[in-house]
């Protein structure tokens, strides 16, 4: 169900975006409509192809030396800004000093081309003009090391640059960026223009900025600055009082009056107020972080003196009476002493929303986040111009620049598999779909019962309109009955029976399932689009795939399209979740990996920002057949933020178990591990510790089974989270997207390791993302361009879809795997406390709680075991 998948944008991201107002238009999903592309090469070839990247040539390094000290503040500053502010102040107040000025990381670390600034610097700060407190702050400069000028040897090579150069690279490029900027975070590296006006999303109570990414990217035989467009979703800088009515859909002051900690909603406005920076007015203007929330504030009792009074006639003192003494207010201390009522305080502007977005606030910023590649690139060129590194004092005095055009690339784009249906029918993919026709899937599962569980009431909102639930029902029955036997799936004669049920209960379907089905069997359960139905379909698939083994899809009934095309993708779900195969891929270069060869993919994803007792959860998939089109899957609970699969090789020991079981009693010559996720500085510790864990599996197979400790390994990441694009080169090219098949391995890939962009999928939306793949081991029988057609082939297996899509198969389950997890936790589990789910608390992580809720291994009925129970 994929409205329950993954979220919707949070604020925290930074990535995607649309540009500042006046940056080139054409946002909305109309304008980043890609046009189809041209056919690609056959399977086994490969044409040369030009295509621009958003990356700019730095063609002039700096030609001084620089100083790197270690910085320290006494009073300590605990903010970033404040330390920036307190920064900028020392180099004013000792100009002679610093000049030429220095640039400041906003962490611990200063760089100056000066050589006698160490010491300690007296910095007088005065009070801001909202309250906040100025003195007089100790700064510490304390020199660490020199950093003399890279050679264009050292560039030009394929080693890896010293960070802390790279560091000051970065940080020379973006000082004049952050200046001219109403917000930034020099730790994303995004910026955004003090011209760039926010636009308001339909809540009212989140707003989207459109800005710049820019970083240094260190490329083969050359440095690069990478510059993107970003976005991040702000609180709207309004009255406290109107976000908490527009955020919680109330229309009448009674509502919130009746607001209190009964309310299922509590919980849920304490979290997205929790930290959230305020002004009120007492005896003077104030700014506080709020600490929690309260009811009645006025009612709130307090000592002052030697009196008693209540919140509202200490207002009522200070000639500030309230409207509303019965509605809420925030504590603004720790101590949680301080109360002001919410209809005195106002929300500060430039504070970011690290939260999900509602559903039609995410469509909404999905809409402004989507560009045509042109106007992508036209935007791009005006971030070149806010960056303005020709003009930048730092820049100049570094003696350092940049390329003002873009680079152009000269890649290729790789022949396409086959992909093959049943009779051994194939045909060639050329634009990165291919219609299915009158193809059987290679595996057809049969069905040979099935109901419908109507959830979502009598009547449903289509888009024709209101029609009766059951007529909708055996509208989509029919259409789907169609597409199943089109397919070679074999279906009840008889149209399902439609049982109303109001929630969830689950005696009465275990009733039915145990009186009515006959397996194989599937059921059907529409839902409404009502704010407890992501809560319904939690509760189906915890009962569905672990309880009773049964089969079950889930579908807002009034998206259900009752049309041919519709029927076709839910047959193509059912026949995966049923264990069978739609279809494979052929390419004859891979031949001789077919036998033999375990393909494993593997993902990590992480809590929310804000929730610190929830786990990371881990995920494996591995590939049980020569084709590579069925898999054995696994989940994990580990510590939050924990990147490594920490129980990796019980994992892929049992997945080895299962591996001998079905393939003859043997297990695979050559494993290949394709992992999402590690970052750059995670490839040496990350790597290195699941490598041993998977080698460790192996052996203690091996060794049970008195077989050669000896297999090849191939170990390969795969990224989808950077800001590299490639865009179509003008006058090569008239696409508005680039091509599926895109391959770039030359001019902006990274250094040290083996590596590449692939671009597997057709661009519908926007512009097309490649996907960065860098090979961290290759067992040598296996080439970098086997690896190349490998990864792309596994992109047309994908159960889902007749399109490549821009992940491996096995990465994309890893990724929907991992997106199901808390479905199969108990919904009695104490590991779904609300707390543990979306708010930071004063609780410990207890990693016992979430184990017993979610045990290692294969998790799910064995029913469901080594099916795609998950797509």
């Amino acid at each position: 169900m994929s409205g329950y998948r993954g979220g919707p944008p949070r604020g925290g991201s930074h990535r995607g975006g649309g540009p500042p107002r006046g940056g080139g238009g054409g946002r909305g999903r109309g304008g980043g409509r890609a046009g189809k592309p041209q056919p690609g090469p056959n399977v086994g070839t490969r044409s040369p192809l030009s295509v621009v990247a958003n990356t700019f040539a730095i063609t002039q390094l700096p030609k001084v030396a620089f100083f790197q000290y270690q910085v320290s503040f006494a009073p300590e500053a605990r903010t970033i800004k404040k330390q920036r502010i307190v920064i900028d102040h020392m180099q004013r107040q000792h100009t002679a000093q610093f000049s030429p000025p220095g640039v400041y990381d906003g962490q611990a670390l200063f760089f100056s081309q000066r050589d006698d600034v160490g010491g300690n610097w007296a910095v007088d700060l005065p009070a801001g003009p909202n309250g906040q407190a100025g003195g007089t702050f100790h700064v510490k400069l304390e020199r660490v090391s020199d950093i003399r000028p890279l050679s264009s040897k050292e560039v030009g090579g394929n080693n890896a640059l010293n960070p802390v150069i790279v560091n000051l690279l970065q940080l020379l490029s973006q000082e004049k960026a952050a200046r001219d900027s109403s917000y930034f975070n020099p730790r994303r590296s995004v910026f955004f223009p003090r011209n760039a006006h926010p636009v308001q999303l339909p809540g009212r109570t989140v707003d989207m900025l459109h800005g710049f990414f820019q970083s240094i990217k260190p490329v083969r035989n050359g440095l690069v600055v990478n510059l993107d467009i970003a976005s991040t979703l702000m609180y709207n800088a309004c009255p406290l009082f109107d976000w908490i009515m527009n955020y919680m859909g109330f229309r009448d002051i009674r509502n919130l009056e009746a607001f209190t900690p009964a309310h299922p909603g509590w919980r849920d406005l304490k979290s997205k107020l929790n930290n959230l920076r305020v002004e009120y007015k007492s005896d003077r203007v104030r700014q506080r972080k709020i600490r929690g929330i309260v009811a009645r504030a006025g009612d709130i009792e307090f000592q002052r003196g030697d009196e008693r009074i209540t919140v509202e006639m200490h207002f009522q003192q200070l000639n500030r009476p309230l409207r509303f003494p019965k509605i809420l207010g925030v504590y603004l201390d720790d101590k949680k002493t301080v109360v002001v009522p919410v209809e005195l305080c106002e929300i500060i502007p430039g504070q970011r929303y690290p939260f999900q977005l509602g559903k039609n606030d995410q469509t909404a910023a999905l809409e402004q986040m989507t560009q045509t590649p042109a106007n992508r690139l036209n935007t791009i060129q005006n971030g070149i111009a806010f960056f303005a590194h020709h003009d930048s004092p730092h820049m100049l005095q570094a003696m350092m620049s940049v390329a003002q055009m873009p680079t152009v690339i000269q890649a290729h784009r790789i022949g396409a598999p086959r992909v093959v249906y049943r009779e051994n029918l194939s045909q060639q993919v050329l634009t990165g779909e291919w219609d299915i026709g009158q193809n059987q899937f290679l595996e057809a599962m049969d069905i040979k019962s099935w109901v419908i569980i109507n959830m979502a009431g009598p009547d449903v909102n289509t888009r024709n309109g209101n029609v009766r639930t059951e007529e909708h029902a055996a509208n989509f029955m029919r259409a789907l009955t169609r597409s199943c036997r089109q397919r070679g799936m074999r279906v009840p004669e008889s149209p399902p029976a439609v049982i109303d049920m109001q929630g969830m209960q689950e005696r009465t379907l275990t009733q039915i399932k145990h009186g009515q089905l006959r397996p194989p069997a599937v059921m059907f359960f529409f839902l409404g689009d009502g704010a407890g139905a992501s809560e319904l379909h939690r509760q189906i698939k915890y009962w569905g795939d672990i309880q009773e083994g049964v089969t079950t899809q889930c579908m807002f009934a009034g998206k259900v399209n009752p049309t041919g095309l519709f029927g076709n993708n839910i047959a193509m779900k059912l026949n995966a979740k049923l264990g069978g195969v739609n279809n494979v891929a052929s390419n004859p270069s891979l031949d001789s990996l077919s036998s033999g060869t375990m393909i494993i993919g593997a993902d990590v994803t992480h809590p929310g920002p804000g929730a610190v007792t929830r786990p990371s959860i881990a995920s494996v998939v591995v590939s049980l057949d020569k084709h590579w089109a069925k898999y054995y899957s696994f989940m994990d609970v580990q510590p939050p933020r924990v990147e490594r699969i920490e129980n990796l090789r019980d994992l892929i020991y049992t997945a080895l178990q299962r591996w001998w079981t079905v393939n003859g009693k043997r297990l695979p010559q050559r494993i290949i591990y394709f992992r999402d996720g590690i970052s750059e500085g995670q490839y040496v510790d990350t790597g290195e510790y699941e490598e041993l864990h998977i080698r460790q599996a192996w052996e203690r197979a091996a060794k049970e089974l008195n077989l050669p400790f000896k297999f090849d390994f191939t170990f390969i990441v795969v990224e989808k989270r950077h800001h590299l694009r490639f865009l179509p080169h003008v006058g090569q090219q008239t696409l508005d997207n680039i091509p599926p098949g895109l391959l770039v391995e030359d001019q902006v890939i990274s250094r040290v390791y083996d590596n590449f962009y692939l671009v597997s999928q057709a661009g519908i939306l926007g512009t097309s993302r490649p996907s960065h793949y860098v090979v961290l081991k290759r067992n040598p029988t296996i080439t970098l361009a086997m690896i190349q057609d490998l990864s792309y082939y596994l992109c047309h297996v994908c159960a889902r879809t007749t399109r490549s899509v821009a992940l491996p198969a096995p990465v994309h389950y890893a990724d929907l795997l991992a997106a199901e997890a808390f479905n199969y936790i108990a919904p009695n589990s104490p590991a779904l406390n609300l707390d543990n789910m979306t708010v930071a608390t004063d609780d410990e992580f207890n990693l016992d709680v979430w184990k017993r809720a979610l045990p290692t291994g294969p998790v799910v009925h064995k029913a469901m075991q080594g099916k795609l129970f998950f797509v």
